[in-house]
């Protein structure tokens, strides 16, 4: 007897709590698990004999890189991840890292039905002994944080997140290192663990299903064979989505989502780092982006639902008309979002950045703390939040009134249970994405001015002493200033041209030098530029 979607849902849950149980009675539709000696393709196109190429390979050469259940190898140009041998001691979780990428091949085949360009493409399963290999193409290019992010490819990932969240399949770990960026196109890999909304309206983790139910014709592939837009119409009849830090910055849409996971996992550090010129004016962009390519798109997605047709599928008049509720308020929250969000107003970006900081906390496996530290954070971030969305609805008015009033009723109810750890200690500032992106000063800049500065305080601080003693020697304190920095670049200047002349010397007769000579000149030249000469 195959599980129903409930129970799918029960095991969901039940695994996420680490009380695994075997239960025998499960059944699933496909191959059966008899004993093979010989590698066995069991989807793709995978001739025969390049599978025992492949497992020969894998068996005589070493991983390139190595996960969580998977070792990865490469065969030809194609990406083998090959099931790591005893990763877990309970023998349950042994025998489902073995078929971990039967998961993983499930993702990627429905993803390459939506479009091949989305994320690395299959080219099937092979089945070793009791191990499955999955055999994928090999992705291409830079990783986010070794860039800066141009607004294509920014566009290029929010239409890439729409088509992927309007599928009903959502990447749980978005991270910088699972994003490949070549020419402006971002190809997605590692789906090893990730999300499904299956057909009546559950959001399923791939995590807590038995790999058995992903084999071919298997349970998992019955249980979403209904067209996604009657499984996201379910959404609204099924038990709330918990995660709040993966769902949609739609409170009325009961399902995670890929942009979600991205900007807590990616856009959090990338706004941290160095590698944006202006990080306030980067976020502003990405906002005005996410509207067009993803939240103008979802609007006009839901807009061309018909809820009646739900009435074919066992869902009765009062159920139908909760759906309507549903989608009528999830419609009038686009229109707020699509109005406030190319606002550049600072009392939206400093929100959109509050919650950024909050579900970045809520993801306790974030690489930026251990999860003691972050659960420590997270009431700061949480309460901060709160504050800016209660001085918003105290002080505006109309549609911006109203979109701060549904924010904030959303927030208070998702954590009224929640239990805050002890010892709440305040966000650290270089943590902190309001103080960085409206307070930090450009790098470049502040470098750039710091002697000036120390120079210029000191000078302040004399004239401050004399002036209070109402004397004439500001006058003279100013003089000898002057003289004395007249006195101290002309000094720079020749010691300049003293260091010029021994680089001219350096490079023109350059074999003649001592090996320990030039070493110890060089850092001398180079220091001596950082201090004399202005950044550029």
């Amino acid at each position: 007897m195959l599980l129903s979607v409930s129970s799918l849902h029960s095991v969901y849950k039940l695994n996420a709590n680490h009380n695994f149980k075997i239960n025998n009675a499960i059944s699933f539709k496909g191959n059966a698990d008899e004993f093979i000696s010989k590698p066995e393709v069991v989807f793709g196109n995978i001739l025969n004999d390049e599978a025992q190429d492949i497992v020969g390979n894998v068996q005589s050469s070493k991983p390139l890189n190595s996960g969580w259940t998977s070792d990865v190898y490469n065969f030809n140009d194609k990406i083998v991840k090959v099931p790591k041998q005893k990763v877990f001691d309970n023998h349950y979780l042994e025998t489902q890292a073995k078929g971990q990428n039967l998961k993983e091949y499930f993702a990627l085949h429905k993803i390459a039905e939506i479009s091949p360009d989305i994320a690395t493409n299959p080219y099937g399963i092979i089945k070793n002994k009791d191990s499955y290999y999955l055999v994928e193409q090999v992705a291409r290019g830079y990783h986010p944080n070794d860039s800066y992010l141009s607004s294509n490819v920014i566009k290029d990932l929010l239409s890439k997140f729409f088509s992927l969240d309007t599928n009903g399949i959502v990447n749980c770990d978005l991270q910088p290192g699972n994003i490949f960026i070549d020419n402006n196109k971002a190809k997605l890999i590692d789906f090893g663990s990730y999300n499904l909304i299956v057909n009546n309206g559950f959001v399923a983790g791939s995590d807590g299903i038995p790999f058995e139910l992903f084999k071919p014709n298997g349970q998992i592939f019955n249980e979403t064979n209904l067209d996604f837009p009657i499984r996201f119409m379910k959404t609204f009849l099924a038990p709330k989505f918990s995660d709040t830090k993966n769902l949609m910055d739609n409170p009325y849409i009961n399902m995670p989502s890929n942009a979600t996971n991205f900007e807590l996992r990616t856009l959090y550090t990338h706004l941290l780092g160095n590698s944006e010129e202006s990080p306030l004016e980067f976020f502003k962009g990405y906002l005005k982006l996410k509207v067009n390519e993803y939240h103008s798109k979802l609007k006009l997605f839901m807009q061309s639902l018909n809820p009646d047709v739900l009435n074919n599928y066992g869902i009765n008049d009062e159920q139908i008309n909760s759906v309507k509720a549903g989608l009528e308020d999830a419609i009038k929250y686009e229109d707020l979002l699509e109005k406030f969000l190319i606002s550049g107003d600072k009392d939206i970006i400093e929100l959109q950045l509050a919650k950024l900081q909050l579900r970045t906390y809520l993801n306790l496996g974030d690489s930026l703390n251990s999860p003691v530290e972050n659960s420590k954070k997270l009431q700061s971030a949480y309460d901060r939040l709160i504050s800016i969305l209660k001085n918003g609805v105290s002080t505006s008015e109309g549609d911006k009134k109203e979109y701060f009033s549904r924010t904030l009723e959303f927030f208070e109810k998702s954590f009224e249970d929640y239990n805050f750890a002890d010892g709440q200690v305040e966000i650290p500032e270089q943590e902190d994405l309001i103080k960085v992106l409206f307070k930090k000063i450009p790098q470049k800049i502040k470098d750039s001015v710091t002697q000036v500065q120390t120079q210029t305080s000191k000078a302040e601080q004399n004239i401050k002493i004399t002036s209070n003693k109402k004397t004439i020697f500001p006058i003279v304190i100013l003089g000898a200033l002057l003289i004395g920095v007249g006195a101290f670049i002309l000094k720079k200047i020749k010691f300049l041209s003293k260091a010029e002349n021994v680089q001219k010397n350096l490079k023109l007769d350059n074999s003649s030098l001592n090996n320990n000579l030039s070493k110890n000149l060089a850092p001398t030249f180079s220091k001596f530029k950082e201090q004399t000469l202005p950044s550029k």
